[in-house]
C-alpha cells in the first residue's frame, strides 16, 4: 500500500498536496508511482507475497488474531504492486478466508485439542491397567471407589439411642422443605446483596442493613440446631464447616464493626463474606455440585501442568530477554510490553499466552534497520555491545538502556512460533484433558446416581439409622436395589438365579428362604456378615452396588474379584464351601422330589470344613476382620443345619414307617386265627 512518511495507513500526504484529496486514489496504480512521488510502498505485515509469508499469515489467523483485517486487505487487494481498492475481490476473500478459519482454526486446532486429549486419557488408562478391563469391571471399580472415598453418608447413626429432642431437631434440619427454605434465603440474600449501590439513599441503606442481619440471623440458627443435632459430626462435612466459617466471620465481622470506628473496613469484610455464601447454593445443586467438585478434583494435577507452564514461562522469558532486550520499540512493544527485566518479559508472555496481539508484537520484534531508517526515519544499530561496563556507561550516559534503539530481526518469528505452538496449543490444551478427566473423575456420574438410589432405598427401611439388619432382610434389600435400578433404566436382567430352587422373591425373604440361596451367587456377591447374623450398612450397599455392575450374573460377580485384587493386594484367597462339598442338588428338600439324600461321609467332609472355616482354623483362609465372616459360610452353615435336620428328619420318617409296618404287622397277626395242628 502506498502510505506517507509517519507510517500511517491512509493516502501520502505529498500526494495530496498535488492532486487533491482524491488524486492518490484516482493517479496511483502501482507501487512505482507511489515511490516516484516521495510516498512509501509498504508491506503489510500479514500478506501473501511468498510461501513462507503466506503461511506465517495462516498460521497467525489460526489463532484468531487479526484475521477479519487480514480478509478486509485481501477484499481490496487488485493485483502485484497495484494500490489497492475498496471490495475488489469480497466474494473471493470472504469464501476462502471464512472457509479456511472454518477448517484451520475451528477443524484442525480443535482436533489438535481432541489428539491431545485423546493420548492423555490413553496414558491414563495404560497406568491404570483399565484398557482391558470389561464394561462391569469399570463400573465396579468406579463403584467400590466412590464407597471407600464416601466420608459420610448420613450424620447420625443409632437413633433410637439420642434423646427425642436430637432426634427431632435431626429430622427437622435434614428435611427437604428445611433445605429449600434455606436455598430461598440464600438467593434472596444475594439480590439484596445485588441492590446495593453507592451513593444510595439513608433509609434505602438502612433497609438493606436489616435485611442483611435477619439473613444473618436465619443462618445462624441453622447452624445452632445442627451443631445441637450432629454435635461433632458437624464437623464432618467439609459443606458444614464451610457454613460455619461463613457465620462465625459474619459475626467476628459485625462485632467489629460495632466496637471499631473504622466502620466502612467492616463492611467490605461483611459484604466479602457474605459473597462467599452464595457458594453453598452448590450443596443443593446437583450441576453446580458436579461442576464445583470436578473443580477441587482438578486441582492437584493442575499443579503439575501448572509446573510444566511456569518452567516453559521461565526458558522463553530467559531467551526473549537474550534476543529481545536492547531491541527499540515499535508499538505495541514499548512501556508496558518488552523483555528488558524478568518480570516484564513474563508479563508479556502471559499476555501473548492468551492471545492478546501476540503477532502484532512479533511483527514489531522483526523490524529491520531499513524499516526504521527509511519508513519511520529513527536511528537504530544493528547491535547494541554491552559485553563490558564501559559499554554500558557508554550507552547509559546517552539514555539508550532505558530506551534501546537495536533493530529487530527475524529470529521473533522462530521465537514466537514456536512459543504459541508449544505453550498456547500443547500446554494449555492439557488443562483442558486435567479439567475433562476431573469432570469423568469426581462429577456426577452414574455411579454416584446408583449409590444414592441404594442409599436411599436403604433409609427407607433402615429409618432409626441402626446401620444393620437381619441377613434375611439385607438380601432382600440387595434384591430389590437390582430390581428398582434395572426397571427404571430398563435394562435386562442375566437369566442366572440367586436362588437354588425356589423362584425369585417380589418383597423379601424369610429366615427360611435363606437355605434357597445359591452358593455360587453367596460366593460372587462377596460380602461379609457380623458375627451375630446381621448384614451392616457398607457390606450391604457393596453388594447391591457389586450385583447392579455385573447386571446381576454370577459368573460375571465372580469375575470382579480382579479389581478387588489389584486394588486390594491383602485380598485373601477365598475358601468358602462349593458344590464340591455341597451340592446344590443334595442341599434342596428330600421330601417327595426324587432328589438324593446325601450320604454321611459328604456331610461329614463338608462339617468338618465349615467347623475349619467358622473357627478360623483353616490354613488357606485369612480374614480381613476377624468379626466379620463372609455370606458364604453362613448360607452353607443354614444349609448344613438345614441339611443335616432334614437326613435326622429323613432318619426320623423312616424310623417311624418302620415301626408302624412292625406294628401293623403285629395286629394283622394278632387278628389272624390260630391254625389247627
Amino acid at each position: 500500500v502506498c502510505q506517507d512518511q509517519w507510517y500511517q495507513p491512509m493516502p501520502c500526504a505529498v500526494c495530496d498536496s498535488v492532486w487533491g484529496p482524491d488524486g492518490c486514489l484516482e493517479h496511483f496504480e502501482d507501487g512505482a508511482q507511489c515511490l516516484q512521488q516521495g510516498g512509501h510502498w509498504i508491506r503489510q505485515n500479514r500478506n501473501f507475497d511468498s510461501v513462507r509469508f503466506a503461511m506465517m499469515t495462516l498460521f497467525e489467523i489460526s489463532t484468531t488474531e487479526g484475521w477479519i483485517d487480514v480478509m478486509h486487505s485481501a477484499a481490496d487487494a487488485r493485483g502485484v504492486d497495484k494500490v489497492p481498492a475498496r471490495d475488489e475481490q469480497k466474494l473471493l476473500a470472504v469464501a476462502f478466508f471464512v472457509a479456511f478459519m472454518m477448517v484451520g482454526c475451528l477443524g484442525m486446532l480443535n482436533l489438535c485439542i481432541g489428539v491431545i486429549v485423546d493420548k492423555f486419557n490413553e496414558l491414563k488408562r495404560d497406568k491404570e491397567g483399565s484398557i482391558w478391563a470389561t464394561d462391569a469391571q469399570k463400573k465396579w471399580s468406579a463403584a467400590r471407589d466412590r464407597c471407600y472415598r464416601a466420608r459420610l453418608f448420613k450424620g447420625l447413626t443409632k437413633l433410637e439411642k439420642l434423646p427425642s429432642s436430637r432426634k427431632v431437631v435431626y429430622f427437622f434440619v435434614n428435611n427437604k422443605h428445611f433445605e429449600r427454605v434455606i436455598q430461598v434465603c440464600i438467593v434472596l440474600n444475594t439480590v439484596v446483596m445485588g441492590l446495593h449501590h453507592v451513593p444510595s439513599p439513608t433509609s434505602f441503606g438502612l433497609v438493606l442493613s436489616q435485611l442483611n442481619l435477619a439473613f444473618f440471623v436465619v443462618f445462624t440458627v441453622e447452624v445452632v440446631l445442627k451443631l445441637f443435632a450432629l454435635r461433632g459430626v458437624y464437623f464432618w462435612d467439609s459443606w458444614n464447616c464451610f457454613d460455619f466459617f461463613c457465620v462465625v466471620s459474619t459475626a467476628v465481622g459485625l462485632v467489629y464493626g460495632i466496637l471499631s470506628s473504622n466502620g466502612s473496613f467492616s463492611s467490605r469484610v461483611i459484604g466479602v463474606l457474605r459473597t462467599l455464601r452464595l457458594f453453598r447454593l452448590v450443596r443443593f445443586s446437583r450441576g453446580l455440585r458436579h461442576i464445583f467438585t470436578a473443580f477441587l478434583v482438578s486441582i492437584p494435577k493442575l499443579a503439575n501442568v501448572c509446573g510444566i507452564l511456569i518452567l516453559l514461562l521461565f526458558v522463553f522469558a530467559v531467551l526473549g530477554m537474550q534476543l529481545f532486550a536492547t531491541s527499540a520499540a515499535l508499538d505495541p512493544y514499548g512501556e508496558h510490553v518488552h523483555f528488558r527485566t524478568f518480570g516484564a518479559a513474563v508479563i508479556t508472555l502471559i499476555r501473548c499466552l492468551t492471545g492478546e496481539a501476540w503477532n502484532d508484537i512479533m511483527h514489531s520484534l522483526s523490524k529491520d534497520k531499513q524499516f526504521f531508517l527509511g519508513v519511520l526515519h529513527r536511528p537504530c544499530v544493528e547491535k547494541m555491545q554491552l559485553d563490558n561496563v564501559t559499554q554500558y556507561q557508554m550507552w547509559k550516559d546517552a539514555g539508550m538502556i532505558d530506551d534501546p534503539i537495536e533493530c529487530g530481526n527475524s529470529a521473533a518469528f522462530v521465537y514466537f512460533t514456536c512459543y504459541t505452538m508449544v505453550v498456547t496449543l500443547i500446554c494449555l490444551n492439557l488443562f483442558i484433558a486435567v479439567i475433562l478427566e476431573g469432570f469423568d473423575d469426581g462429577g456426577r456420574t452414574e455411579t454416584e446416581d446408583l449409590l444414592e438410589k441404594c442409599v436411599s432405598l436403604w433409609l427407607e427401611v433402615d429409618s432409626l439409622h441402626t446401620m444393620s439388619m437381619p441377613l434375611a432382610q439385607g438380601i432382600a434389600f440387595i434384591h430389590r436395589c437390582v430390581d428398582v435400578v434395572f426397571s427404571e433404566t430398563n435394562q435386562i436382567m442375566s437369566s442366572s438365579s440367586y436362588l437354588s430352587s425356589s423362584p425369585r422373591p417380589s418383597t423379601a425373604l424369610s429366615p427360611a428362604d435363606l437355605t434357597e440361596l445359591s452358593m455360587r451367587w453367596c460366593s460372587a456377591l462377596s460380602i461379609r456378615v457380623a458375627p451375630s447374623g446381621d448384614l451392616q450398612f457398607a457390606q450391604a450397599i457393596l453388594g447391591a452396588m457389586r450385583a447392579i455392575a455385573a447386571r446381576n450374573d454370577t459368573l460375571v460377580m465372580a469375575a470382579l474379584r480382579q479389581v478387588d485384587q489389584k486394588h486390594d493386594r491383602s485380598a485373601t484367597p477365598r475358601c468358602a464351601l462349593d458344590v464340591r462339598l455341597i451340592g446344590e442338588s443334595e442341599m434342596r428338600s428330600w421330601g417327595g422330589n426324587g432328589a438324593k439324600a446325601p450320604t454321611a461321609r459328604t456331610l461329614g467332609k463338608a462339617l468338618g470344613s465349615m467347623k475349619k472355616l467358622l473357627l478360623g482354623t483353616s490354613a488357606e483362609v485369612a480374614l480381613h476382620d476377624p468379626n466379620m465372616l463372609p455370606l458364604e459360610y453362613f448360607i452353607g452353615a443354614l444349609k448344613l443345619q438345614s441339611a443335616f435336620r432334614s437326613r435326622r428328619d429323613y432318619q426320623l420318617q423312616q424310623q417311624r414307617e418302620s415301626a408302624e409296618k412292625r406294628a401293623a404287622e403285629e395286629r394283622t397277626r394278632r387278628m389272624m386265627p390260630p391254625v389247627a395242628g
